[in-house]
């Protein structure tokens, strides 16, 4: 499965409250989105590895379900699954040796369900 990360998406610390910096990136991907009328996108939410597990599970999929809910919103032909799915700390990109590491494992990313119709490259 392909994914796409969205960069510079933040949310408040401790919640699924998106901060107006992240609006560009969930913007241009949501017109990325429109561009490819055949594409399916399941949203995934992950945490970094601090705090208790259970937590950031719920966490993660919080915020994968404000980015979900956003894209909707705006670009009301994108084809998103639902619900959204919440990894957490399970795929960690990094291995958060510091404070930059524990930020690239806190992320959201658009899993492409068919990667079929997207150009090659």
């Amino acid at each position: 499965m392909d994914a796409l990360r969205l960069e510079n998406v933040y949310f408040e610390k401790g919640s699924a409250v998106l901060l107006p910096e992240s609006e560009t990136s969930i913007n241009e991907a949501g017109s990325a989105l429109e561009k490819f009328k055949d594409i399916r996108v399941e949203v995934e939410g992950h945490t970094d590895t601090r705090g208790p597990a259970a937590y950031n599970l719920r966490l993660s999929q919080m915020r994968a379900e404000t980015v979900r809910s956003y894209l909707l919103k705006h670009f009301s032909s994108a084809r998103i699954s639902s619900p959204p799915r919440a990894t957490a700390r399970k795929r960690p990109e990094t291995k958060e040796r510091n404070e930059e590491e524990f930020l690239r494992n806190r992320r959201v990313e658009l899993q492409v369900l068919n990667p079929e119709v997207l150009p090659a490259t």
